[in-house]
């Protein structure tokens, strides 16, 4: 699964069906094809409901799981990732704007809740209604069979988030964006920490409370994984030689490339290749 993401981290996939400024995606991840939802965010309003197996998500510096029957809203341009935790992740995730609403509901429930909600995320246990409601969604392939349902579960998701109690919203720290910024601007050079460091105008011991808060992974893992990540990217979608992606993404010797990618995802850049293209 690819997401287009801009610099900033802002995801550029364009969610709307049939011109509706709502978006539905039906998927399937899997662990031994190195799967994972990268850290992203949205100005739309997102629904995730899973079917098969769970995620390990982080909401800017939160952390919760979602399991099978489970239903997870995330808040407008909220950071967000997520990890399998099983071998095979199936969901439905609906990206939807204020607009889908009409303009009273979306300037008295959405608006409000975007601009000063004091929560990133509720995971909700849908009623009966609700999961009835999704388990049409993810069957159903024709939009206009399932406004009224969409329409519904938006409704009734906004009423349960509203009462359920949350954690608060944690402020999120200004410099994490620049940081990840340079790194996603800089990650085929040779970036190192006391680089991204300085650009952020902290220290080394700041910057590695912050990568950790927000990514999991210290600054040069994070590097790492990113270049692994962007380097997984050009094997499945382009038929570039994998010396030639070795050194695009920022590595300098072809060995430790190999080396680094067989540990992340299991199997030789090339074996890799050969594997997934088929599928």
């Amino acid at each position: 699964m690819t997401f287009l993401i801009q610099s900033d981290f802002e995801e550029q996939t364009e969610h709307a069906t049939d011109g509706q400024p709502i978006a539905i995606y039906r998927k399937t991840l899997e662990k031994r094809r190195g799967d994972n939802l990268p850290l992203h965010w949205h100005e739309e309003f997102q629904l995730v409901w899973v079917t098969e197996g769970a995620f390990a998500y982080q909401v800017e510096k939160q952390r919760v799981q979602l399991h099978k029957g489970e239903l997870l809203f995330i808040n407008s341009g909220r950071l967000h990732r997520a990890d399998l935790l099983d071998e095979r992740v199936s969901y439905l995730c609906i990206d939807f704007s204020a607009r889908f609403l009409n303009e009273k509901l979306a300037a008295d429930f959405l608006t409000p809740l975007a601009e000063q909600a004091k929560i990133d995320y509720r995971l909700c246990t849908p009623s009966p209604a609700m999961s009835d409601r999704m388990a049409r969604i993810e069957r159903e392939q024709d939009f206009e069979k399932i406004i009224l349902p969409l329409y519904l579960l938006i409704l009734e998701t906004i009423e349960t988030v509203q009462a359920e109690a949350a954690e608060p919203a944690s402020a999120r720290d200004p410099v994490i964006q620049t940081l990840l910024d340079f790194v996603h601007q800089h990650y085929a050079t040779g970036l190192t920490v006391s680089q991204l460091s300085a650009h952020g105008h902290i220290n080394k011991n700041k910057c590695t409370q912050l990568f950790k808060a927000y990514t999991g992974l210290s600054p040069a893992n994070y590097i790492l994984a990113y270049r692994l990540q962007q380097a997984k990217g050009l094997l499945l979608h382009t038929q570039l030689p994998v010396s030639e992606i070795c050194y695009q993404v920022g590595f300098n010797h072809l060995s430790y490339f190999i080396e680094r990618f067989k540990r992340r995802y299991g199997s030789t850049p090339l074996a890799f290749r050969k594997s997934f293209n088929r599928e």
